[in-house]
C-alpha cells in the first residue's frame, strides 16, 4: 500500500480531479469542433445551392438576351447589347469560378468540372451562333442545334446537381441538429459524472481523515482531562498520524512528568500545601504527618493557622494576605504546635498564584537550626566572658613584663616575651573578629545611619594608618573628589575603610603609592583602595571575602591577620545595603572597593535592613 501524506493525497486528489476535468474539456472541444465543421459545411452547401440557382438564372438570361440580338443586332459595345446579353457573358465565369472552388475536394468537384466544360463550350457557341445569325451564314441552325443540345445538358446538370446539393443539406441540417443535442448530452453527462467523481473522491479523501481528527480531537480531550488516550491509530503515516503520535508520546512525557513531580511533593521533606485567601487548607503533602503528626485528612477543609500559636497567628495571616494581594513571595518564622502539644519552630516560603487562586506554601521545620544558633549564641557569650577577658589580662601581664615593671629580663627573655605577646594579640583580634561577625550576621549590632559625607570615612581612616604605611614608607594618596553625600554608620565604615587600607599596606612592596578615591554615580557612592601589591589570583576575586580565606596559607604567620577582616567588610556593607568586591591581576595589584547606597536611593529600604 502506498503511503501518503496529507499533503500528496491533497495533490492526487488535485491531480486526478484536473485530468478528468481536462478529458472532458478536451472532450467536449472535440465535439464542438465537429459540430462547427458541420456548421461550416452546411454554409458552403447553401452557398453552392445560390451560386448554382445564379448561374442558371445567367445562362437563362444569357439565351434571351442572345434571341433578342438575334432578331434585332446591336452594336457589340452599345448600352443595350451590354443590358440584354453581355453583362450575363461576364457573370457566368465568374459564378462558375465560384462554384468550382467552393467544391474543391469535395464529392461533387468531378460534376462540377463537367458543368464547367459545359458552359464554356455553350459561350462559344453562343458567341459563334450570334455571329452568324448577323451575318445570316447556313451555319446558324447548326450553331442554334448545338446551342440547344448544350442548354438541356446545362440544365440536366444544374438540377442534377441541385437536387444532389439540397439533399446534402438536408442531411447535414438534420446532422447539425443530432449534433448539438450530442453536445448537450455529452455536456449534461460530463458535469454530472465530474461531480459524482469529485465527491466520490472527497468521501475517499475525507474518510479517513475524518476518522483522524475524530481520533486526535478525542485524545485532545482526554489529554486535557487526564484519562488514558485512546489507541494509536494504525497504519496512519500522514501528519494526522504523526499528530496522534505526538499526542501519545506527550501524554507519556505529561504522565511521567506529573508521577514525579507528585513522588517529590509525596516524598518532600518539607510540608508543601495550599491555601485560600482566608487561610482554608486546599491540598496538603504526607509530610504533615511526619512533621506535625497531622493526617493530610485532618488538615484539608481546616484554617491550618489553628495549629499555630495563639499570639503568631495574626502577624503570619497577615503577611500571607499580603502575598495574595501583592502577588510577591514571602518568608517567615513562627512556631506551631505539633500534634502532641509539642512546639516547633517553622520557616515559611509562600507565593500567590493568580491563575490557581491559592498560596503556595513550603513549611521547613528549622528547629534545630534555632538551636544550633542558641548555641552558638552561647559559645559567643562564653567566649566573650570566659576566653577574652583571661586573654586581656595575660596580653597586660606580658606588656609589663616587656616594659620592665617586673624587673629587668634577660634579653632572649624579652624576645621570647615579645613573641608571644604579638601571639596573644593576634588571638584576641581573632577572638573579636569572631564576636563581631556573629554580631552582625546575627543582627545582634545595630547600624547608627545617618548623613555623612565621603571626608568623614576617608580622612579619619587614612588619618589611622598613616604611622602603619610610614613604617614602609609608604604615601597614602587621597584622590580629589566631590566629597558626595549619602546615609551610613561612619564608624562601621572607618572600620571598613581602615581594613582595606591596612590590607593594601601590609601586601604592598616599600616605598610605593596607595590611591584611595571615592566616586558618585547615579544611585551609590563608591570607594576604592588601589595598591601595586602582589594582587589576588583569578578565581579568587569572591572565596577572600569568606572566612579564614586568604590568598595564601602562609599568609598568616608571615603577615598576621586572622583571615576575617574582609568577611567582616562585607557584613557591614551589605548591612548598609550595599557591595563589596575586587579588581586585580595577579602581579600587577588590586583595587578593593565598596558602594553603598547614594542619598537619592530608597532610604526606608536601607534603614529596613539596618534595623
Amino acid at each position: 500500500m502506498i503511503k501518503l501524506s496529507l499533503f500528496e493525497k491533497g495533490i492526487a486528489f488535485v491531480s486526478i480531479t484536473l485530468l478528468l476535468q481536462l478529458a472532458f474539456v478536451l472532450s467536449l472541444a472535440m465535439l464542438l469542433r465537429h459540430s462547427h465543421e458541420q456548421v461550416q459545411h452546411e454554409r458552403t452547401v447553401r452557398e453552392v445551392i445560390s451560386q448554382l440557382n445564379k448561374l442558371s438564372g445567367s445562362v437563362d438570361n444569357a439565351s434571351i438576351g442572345l434571341t433578342q440580338q438575334v432578331m434585332s443586332p446591336d452594336a457589340p459595345d452599345s448600352d443595350e447589347f451590354q443590358r440584354s446579353y453581355k453583362q450575363y457573358l461576364e457573370k457566368i465565369p465568374v459564378q462558375m469560378a465560384s462554384l468550382v472552388e467552393l467544391t474543391r475536394g469535395s464529392a461533387h468537384e468531378r460534376e462540377m468540372k463537367e458543368l464547367s466544360d459545359t458552359l464554356v463550350e455553350g459561350l462559344q457557341v453562343i458567341e459563334r451562333f450570334r455571329k452568324a445569325a448577323i451575318s445570316h451564314t447556313p451555319q446558324r441552325d447548326y450553331y442554334a442545334m448545338v446551342l440547344k443540345d448544350i442548354l438541356l445538358t446545362k440544365t440536366r446538370q444544374v438540377n442534377g446537381l441541385l437536387e444532389s446539393f439540397e439533399r446534402e443539406q438536408q442531411s447535414e441540417v438534420k446532422a447539425e441538429s443530432q449534433s448539438y443535442e450530442t453536445v448537450l448530452y455529452f455536456l449534461g453527462a460530463g458535469v454530472f459524472a465530474n461531480v459524482i467523481i469529485a465527491i466520490l473522491l472527497m468521501l475517499a479523501f475525507t474518510r479517513g481523515i475524518a476518522r483522524k481528527v475524530d481520533r486526535v480531537r478525542a485524545n485532545s480531550v482526554r489529554l486535557s482531562a487526564g484519562v488514558p488516550l485512546q489507541a494509536p491509530l494504525e497504519d496512519a503515516h500522514d501528519e494526522l498520524g504523526q499528530l496522534d503520535r505526538s499526542f501519545h508520546e506527550m501524554a507519556e512525557i505529561l504522565s511521567e512528568t506529573i508521577r514525579r513531580e507528585q513522588a517529590l511533593i509525596t516524598n518532600a521533606v518539607d510540608v508543601i500545601l495550599s491555601l485560600d485567601k482566608t487561610g482554608i487548607c486546599i491540598d496538603i503533602n504526607p509530610a504533615v504527618t511526619a512533621v506535625f503528626g497531622l493526617t493530610p485528612d485532618l488538615i484539608v477543609g481546616r484554617r491550618f493557622l489553628d495549629i499555630m500559636k495563639d499570639e503568631e497567628k495574626e502577624a503570619t495571616l497577615s503577611a500571607l494576605v499580603r502575598a495574595a494581594d501583592q502577588d510577591e513571595p514571602v518568608e517567615i518564622e513562627n512556631t506551631m504546635r505539633k500534634k502532641d502539644g509539642a512546639l516547633i519552630e517553622c520557616a515559611w516560603s509562600a507565593r500567590w498564584s493568580a491563575e490557581d487562586r491559592a498560596l503556595f506554601c513550603v513549611i521547613h521545620d528549622i528547629s534545630q537550626r534555632k538551636q544550633v544558633e542558641r548555641l552558638k549564641r552561647d559559645f559567643v557569650a562564653m567566649v566573650s566572658h570566659d576566653l577574652r577577658a583571661p586573654l586581656s589580662s595575660i596580653q597586660l601581664i606580658m606588656q609589663n613584663a616587656v616594659r620592665g615593671i617586673y624587673g629587668q629580663l634577660p634579653d632572649t627573655a624579652s624576645e621570647r616575651i615579645g613573641m608571644a605577646t604579638e601571639s596573644i594579640d593576634r588571638l584576641i583580634g581573632l577572638v573579636n573578629g569572631l564576636l563581631s561577625m556573629e554580631k552582625l550576621e546575627s543582627g545582634e549590632i545595630d547600624l547608627d545611619l545617618i548623613g555623612i559625607n565621603a571626608e568623614a570615612i576617608i580622612n579619619p581612616a587614612v588619618h589611622l594608618m598613616q604611622g602603619l604605611a610610614s613604617k614602609k614608607q609608604i604615601e597614602l594618596h587621597i584622590a580629589e573628589h566631590s566629597n558626595p553625600y549619602f546615609y551610613g554608620d561612619s564608624e562601621r565604615l572607618i572600620q571598613v575603610m581602615v581594613n582595606l587600607i591596612s590590607n593594601a599596606i601590609k601586601f604592598s612592596p616599600e616605598k610605593e603609592r596607595i590611591d584611595v578615591s571615592v566616586k558618585e554615580n547615579e544611585t551609590a557612592v563608591r570607594f576604592a583602595v588601589a595598591d601595586h601589591g602582589r594582587g589576588v589570583p583569578q578565581g579568587m576575586e569572591s572565596k577572600i571575602f569568606d572566612r579564614f580565606q586568604q590568598v595564601q596559607a602562609s599568609d598568616d604567620s608571615k603577615l598576621g591577620g586572622s583571615g576575617l577582616g574582609l568577611s567582616i567588610c562585607k557584613a557591614i556593607v551589605e548591612r548598609h545595603g550595599g557591595a563589596i568586591g575586587v579588581e586585580s591581576n595577579a602581579g600587577s595589584g588590586s583595587i578593593f572597593w565598596f558602594e553603598i547606597p547614594s542619598a537619592s536611593s530608597d532610604d526606608s529600604e536601607m534603614d529596613d535592613d539596618a534595623g
